[in-house]
This record gives structure tokens, sequence and C-alpha cells, in this order.
């Protein structure tokens, strides 16, 4: 699933409250024996907050203060509930990812990311390799020095920035 998608799927069910509301859940079924359903409408509703906070199914359930296996019986007769459920688990990567990808432009973070999406590039690492005999540990430390790096980055930016200003004075 395209984690645009799944963003947009979810910003609009936590401003809409639109799945909640669509299930109809609150509404104790009514029957000629056996007591109302546990699963209310603020009891769904307290599983959503928990699951968008990225909680377990235990969490949520304690959370809610339903058994586990109400949660499953629940998911069984409802399989629109459990594809929900993992969208709204997405909810706390993706805020992460948000926020990492708008702080990118801090030199100290843009270096974090890249040392955790390219480490064979960027990152302090290790190799290890092991015989019958011997363990060998080589770690191989970049000799490049990123601070220095990103300030040279920003002066060429800042460079650039007041030579436009310049030609636009030209003009």
């Amino acid at each position: 699933m395209d984690i645009n998608k799944v963003a947009q799927k979810l910003k609009n069910l936590v401003e809409n409250d639109e799945f909640i509301n669509e299930m109809h859940v609150g509404y104790p079924q009514v029957s000629l024996k056996g007591r109302p359903s546990v699963m209310t409408k603020s009891v769904v509703g307290k599983l959503r907050t928990a699951f968008l906070m990225g909680c377990s199914d235990r969490e949520a359930c304690a959370y809610a203060q339903i058994n586990k296996d109400t949660l499953y019986d629940f998911q069984k007769k409802n399989p629109e509930f459990s594809d929900q459920k993992e969208l709204w688990k997405q909810n706390p990567i993706l805020k992460a990812r948000i926020t990492v990808f708008k702080s990118l432009n801090q030199p100290k973070i843009a270096m974090w990311y890249l040392e955790r999406k390219k480490p064979e590039e960027f990152s302090l690492r290790y190799h290890t390799s092991q015989s019958s005999t011997q363990l060998t540990i080589q770690y191989v430390i970049p000799k490049t020095n990123y601070e220095d790096m990103a300030k040279k980055a920003e002066e060429a930016l800042n460079l650039q920035e007041s030579e436009g200003k310049m030609l636009g004075n030209l003009n």
C-alpha cells in the first residue's frame, strides 16, 4: 500500500471520526437472550486512541478495559475493523517520518538520517568475522568531517543567495 494513501486515510479518519460513525458501534444489540455487547462506541474510541499511539493489542485492550478475546471476537465479526486497526497502528511511524523529513535541513539531523539510511557510506561501522580460533573486529571510520562539509554547503548556499540578490539588483 502506498504510504501517501495510508497517511491520507489516517488523516481523514482522525479528523472526521469516519470509521467509528460508519460502524454504528455503541448501540447494544437487542436480542432475547444474552447480555449487551461490551464493544460500545466509547470502547471502540478508546481502542482507536490507543492504536493511533502505536499501542499493541494487549496495551489497547488494557486501556479500553476489555479482554483481548473480546477484541479478537469483534475483529472476526468486523473484518474491516482489523484493516482499520493496522492503519491506526501506522500513525506514530508516519508522524515520526514527517518530523524527520521536516528536520532534514539541520545538518546534524541530516547526517543522523544518512547514517541510518545509507550506513555503508555514512555511518561509523564495524565488520566482524569469526573463525574457529579467533574473532576479528575491524572498525571503519570515515575520514570526512561532516560538520565542515555542512558549514561549507551552507556557505555555498549563502553565497548563491547573495549573488542572486546582486544579479536581481542589476536588472
